[in-house]
């Protein structure tokens, strides 16, 4: 038997303007098999770069002093780590990421 895995986010630390999310720290850990965002393979994107997606299987969105440190990432659809909208202080140190789908 197989698994498909139609996942294209494992963890999504999201805060606001007026709250961020602060002061998680993932370490020692293993993040793997998240699919691609299959929009943009239904609407036909036949790109060697993955520019165009948007998912990772970690993603933060307005937080601050967050950190991501010693884990294993692997075998992503998309990304694997995607920091924006006013993310501060942001430590991204020693992991391994490794078959990514997009970076």
């Amino acid at each position: 038997g197989f698994y498909v895995s139609d996942i294209t986010s494992l963890v999504e630390l999201q805060g606001n303007t007026s709250k961020a999310v602060s002061n998680v720290t993932f370490e020692n850990l293993n993040f793997a098999y998240t699919s691609v965002e299959s929009f943009y393979i239904n609407a036909g994107f036949n790109m060697q770069s993955g520019n165009f997606l948007q998912k990772a299987s970690i993603s933060l969105a307005f937080a601050t002093s967050c950190s991501v440190r010693s884990c294993i990432i692997r075998n992503t659809g998309g990304y694997g780590v995607w920091s924006n909208m006013e993310t501060r202080n942001i430590t991204i140190a020693s992991n391994v990421l490794t078959d990514l789908g997009a970076g």
